[in-house]
């Protein structure tokens, strides 16, 4: 009865050491897979620096100046991207402008250090106020993603912003 259980013990020591080898060879195995596969799409994809273009408004800056200053804030404040400084001089242009003329997206995108830029207008009119956002990448100078909204009868600048960062929170949520 003895020889039986020393047997038995030898065989679930055995047992428990080949387990924990078997955990440990899967472990290093399938983090040395995760590392080591980035596809082209995926690099192009990765966003690491992101910076906040000039807002556009129609109302002389009334409302560009403050979205524009809370949303970089709120992008330094943030942990997914790091923010870099737009540092662009020149006309401030509106997402439409820039989805319509690709070399002056390419054009910006030389003076940046970004990987990617966030370029909003907010425009006032008779049906209430338009705000547009569109993300371009550095890596293909196209648009990757785009939110608006319009029709918006709220006018303070309080409620804009809000509404400029809800939108800023749709736009990185279409980011894969």
């Amino acid at each position: 009865m003895k020889i039986d259980q020393q047997t038995r013990c030898a065989q679930t020591g055995s047992m428990r050491f080949f387990l924990t080898l078997t955990f440990v060879v899967l472990a290093f195995s399938t983090r040395a897979q995760a590392q080591g596969y980035k596809s082209e799409e995926d690099v192009q994809l990765t966003i690491r620096t992101l910076t906040l273009l000039p807002v556009f408004d129609n109302m002389r800056g009334i409302y560009s100046r403050p979205v524009e200053s809370y949303l970089v804030d709120k992008l330094k404040d943030g942990h997914r991207f790091e923010y870099v400084e737009a540092g662009t001089s020149g006309p401030v242009l509106t997402p439409d402008e820039l989805e319509d003329d690709p070399e002056t997206v390419k054009n910006i995108f030389q003076g940046l250090s970004a990987d990617a830029f966030v370029a909003t207008s907010i425009s006032k009119g008779p049906a209430g106020i338009a705000i547009k956002m569109d993300l371009f990448l550095k890596s293909d100078q196209q648009l990757l993603a785009q939110e608006s909204l319009s029709g918006l009868q709220r006018f303070d600048t309080e409620g804009i912003k809000k509404q400029c960062e809800d939108l800023l929170d749709k736009l990185f949520k279409k980011i894969p």
